[in-house]
Parts: structure tokens; C-alpha cells; sequence
């Protein structure tokens, strides 16, 4: 019961659900974007790259140097496009 009374009490409720994460907050807090090593991409911005991965994400700088081409043509092998 103690749930219940004091739910409407919590400041989580009070909170939009689909602004509590950002991602790319949390790869500035990583220091991603200052790295060397890794790169945020936007290729799956309008989810068309692969419905199960996020709009942003990040992959190795390498792979990114690359293209997009080439991160599509490593996704056409894997179930949902996932890139290893």
C-alpha cells in the first residue's frame, strides 16, 4: 500500500519518459565526440538503416572512414541489419 499512497508524492512521475535519456548527452559524458578511437553516426536517423538499433550510435573510426556504404553493406548479412 505504501506505493500506492505516496505514488502521486514521487517527482519521477513528473517527468516526460521519452526526454530522460539522450543519447547524445551520454556520449558527450563518455567524451565520444573528442575521441580518437570512435565517431557518432547518424545513419539510421529515420530508422531505415535498421529498425532495432537507436537513431545515433557509435561504431569504431575506422569503420566510419569508410562510408556509409560500407556500414550498409556489413549490415546486409545479419538478421535486422545489425553491424557486428
Amino acid at each position: 500500500m505504501f506505493a500506492f499512497v505516496h505514488a502521486a508524492e514521487s517527482p519521477r512521475l513528473l517527468k516526460d519518459g521519452w526526454n530522460v535519456y539522450s543519447a547524445e548527452r551520454e556520449y558527450e559524458r563518455l567524451g565520444i565526440p573528442k575521441s580518437r578511437l570512435w565517431e557518432i553516426v547518424d545513419i539510421n536517423k529515420d530508422y531505415k538503416f535498421s529498425e532495432t538499433y537507436p537513431r545515433i550510435f557509435v561504431i569504431p573510426k575506422a569503420s566510419s572512414e569508410k562510408g556509409k556504404p560500407f556500414i550498409k553493406k556489413l549490415g546486409e548479412f545479419r538478421s535486422k541489419e545489425r553491424i557486428p
